[in-house]
């Protein structure tokens, strides 16, 4: 028995859609920016999208008699704020005289109180602008997705390409003008030969690989649920891009994850499939080129240094997870509060001096932060979510998509400090009305996603 092939197309004109899908699209082409900063040291263009998507959201609540659309998930988000709140109080009353490249604890729990007040209110306006699309429009907006992020990696090869191959330096020199990124540099020297290591608009690369890797899975997933864009053969040359992106990247992180995926999902969800085989041949080719080009090279002697211990990045990782469970450990109900954990990395000898540091891993993030108590709501939050999507897995190609996609995000999250960026609280918005938008078939009433 074959299944039906979807093609997902452009159905309407652009001229036809209303502001807040516009909003959503310009939200989308300014995502991948997120380490430039516009007007000040620490905005970015993403911030000012959302800005005016919560001024139409306000505009819209004032004029529909103050409605809103609130998910049930809402409810274990601000459970968790309330944790942080709760936590940055206790700074704020502690006497803590301390201070770290110019800041004080109760300024460096603040700034991350107003990061998780940020993130609520993200999720909660993509929420409002998604959960009255129609199939038509999340359609459209995976499309966008897709090429968006294919045009940044095609940009980050041809960066790779022109530095590697024509000593160029890279097609274009692009600095990150953010504070948290303005030490950084698009080179790292190894010995006596300059290596170039982000290979498209970002500085770090493990912030190109956050970027690359859930668009790899959604674009795989979805030919494997034969959600096709356009044809299959431009959908297997965007699978192409998207590998060549992350290889050229230089990220363990990224090609570490993806292995990781790759392995769980065959193994649980298309073990022995056809597809299984096509895709490992074709990324079995993909890596032979890539070894036989001066990437494969870089890439091998990079994981001999990291399995050595020899590899600075990775100690300083492995470093920094030891110092957040030495934190845990230490106050494992309620955590040492918002941010202190920058003051205590030093403390125990942390091998970078120059930043506020955090343990890189999401998870200890929130439980040095806010304890065991904090990061229960968390842990609903993602139940809720997960769970919903999981029981609604059959009803539309892309709640699988959304589904592994968000599972990505919180694997690269656990490696990464970026849980604040709006790219994954909009793919969670997605998941959470793909499994219960609108558009469902399902004759049951649509219990979790109501008007408040």
């Amino acid at each position: 028995m074959t299944s039906a092939t979807r093609t997902y197309q452009p159905e309407s004109s652009l001229f036809d859609l209303p502001l807040k899908e516009w909003m959503v699209y310009l939200y989308l082409l300014v995502s991948p920016f997120y380490m430039f900063a516009l007007v000040t040291t620490r905005d970015w263009p993403a911030l000012w999208i959302v800005g005016i998507m919560l001024l139409l959201f306000i505009v819209q609540f004032l004029h529909s008699g103050f409605r809103f659309w609130l998910d049930s998930s809402s409810y274990s988000l601000l459970f968790f704020l309330a944790a942080y709140v709760i936590g940055t109080m206790i700074i704020l009353f502690a006497d803590l005289p301390m201070t770290l490249l110019g800041r004080t604890p109760p300024e460096r729990a603040v700034t991350t109180l107003v990061r998780v007040i940020y993130i609520v209110i993200v999720y909660g306006l993509f929420i409002n602008f998604l959960a009255d699309a129609d199939s038509k429009m999340l359609k459209r907006i995976f499309v966008a997705q897709i090429a968006i992020g294919t045009v940044i990696a095609l940009f980050g090869i041809a960066q790779y390409v022109t530095a590697t191959f024509f000593s160029w330096g890279g097609f274009v020199g692009i600095e990150g003008t953010n504070e948290t990124f303005k030490m950084g540099s698009s080179f790292l020297r190894l010995g006596s030969s300059r290596v170039y290591r982000a290979a498209a608009i970002f500085s770090e690369p493990s912030a190109f690989g956050f970027f690359l890797v859930p668009l790899f899975i959604k674009v795989v997933l979805s030919y494997m649920q034969n959600a096709i864009i356009v044809s299959k053969k431009i959908h297997l040359t965007l699978l192409g891009i998207f590998v060549l992106a992350i290889l050229f990247n230089l990220s363990l992180t990224a090609i570490f994850s993806i292995a990781i995926l790759m392995m769980i999902l065959f193994g649980t969800t298309f073990a022995g499939s056809r597809t299984l085989l096509w895709i490992t041949v074709f990324t079995l080719l993909c890596s032979g080129l890539i070894l036989l080009t001066p990437v494969g090279s870089l890439l091998i002697g990079r994981v001999d240094r990291v399995f050595r211990l020899g590899d600075v990045s990775t100690l300083d990782r492995l470093f920094r997870v030891y110092v957040g469970l030495l934190v845990v450990l230490s106050s494992p109900l309620i955590g040492v509060g918002p941010g202190f954990y920058s003051f205590l990395y030093p403390i125990h000898g942390g091998v970078d001096k120059f930043v506020m540091a955090t343990p890189l891993n999401v998870w200890l993030t929130f439980l040095t932060d806010i304890g065991i108590f904090g990061i229960i709501p968390f842990l609903f939050f993602l139940k809720n979510i997960l769970g919903r999507a999981k029981k609604r897995i059959d009803r539309n190609p892309l709640v699988r998509v959304y589904l592994w996609s968000t599972v990505s995000f919180l694997l690269l999250l656990s490696t990464d400090d970026f849980w604040y960026l709006e790219m994954f609280w909009f793919d969670v918005a997605m998941l959470v009305v793909l499994s219960n938008g609108l558009f469902s078939s399902s004759p049951r009433p649509q219990e979790k996603l109501a008007f408040a």
